[in-house]
C-alpha cells in the first residue's frame, strides 16, 4: 500500500517537491544583505542606510503603538552611519596631519634620503603638529 495523501495537502502544499524551484520567503531584495569579509566604513554606512530604508518601510505599515521603539531602533541605524562617514573622515584628517615633511628634517649627513625619517624625527613632528592645534 502506497502513502495516503492528506486531502489538504495538495491545497496547502506543506510537503514540496524536491524538483520544484526553491520557493524562499526571504529573497525578496529586502532581505538581500552581502556583508563583506573585511568591510570598510564604506560599507557598514551603506549597510546601515539599507537597513535604516527598509525598517522605515516596515514601520510605516506598523500599528501606533509599536512605532516610537521602532522609531529608536532606525535612529540607532542612522546613527551606526553617521558614525562610521566621520570615522572615515577622521581617519583622513589623522594621516593627512602625519604626512611627514622631508624637507623640514635634513639628514645629518647633509645627503637627501628617500626614506620619510626616523621615528623621532615623526614623533617630534607630531609633537608640533599637537601644540599648533
Amino acid at each position: 500500500m502506497g502513502k495516503k495523501k492528506h486531502p489538504l495537502d495538495s491545497e496547502f502544499d506543506f510537503f514540496k517537491d524536491p524538483d520544484k524551484q526553491n520557493d524562499d520567503v526571504f529573497a525578496d531584495d529586502i532581505f538581500d544583505i552581502s556583508i563583506p569579509e573585511n568591510p570598510t566604513l564604506e560599507d557598514i554606512a551603506n549597510i546601515a542606510l539599507k537597513a535604516y530604508k527598509s525598517h522605515m518601510c516596515d514601520i510605516q505599515n506598523m500599528e501606533p503603538k509599536y512605532r516610537a521603539r521602532n522609531l529608536e531602533v532606525a535612529q540607532l541605524y542612522l546613527s551606526i552611519a553617521k558614525d562610521s562617514l566621520s570615522k572615515k573622515e577622521e581617519i583622513k584628517i589623522k594621516g593627512d596631519k602625519l604626512v611627514f615633511d622631508k624637507k623640514k628634517h635634513d639628514n645629518k649627513d647633509g645627503g637627501d634620503d628617500d626614506s620619510v625619517g626616523t621615528r623621532k624625527n615623526l614623533l617630534e613632528e607630531l609633537q608640533q603638529t599637537l601644540k599648533d592645534a
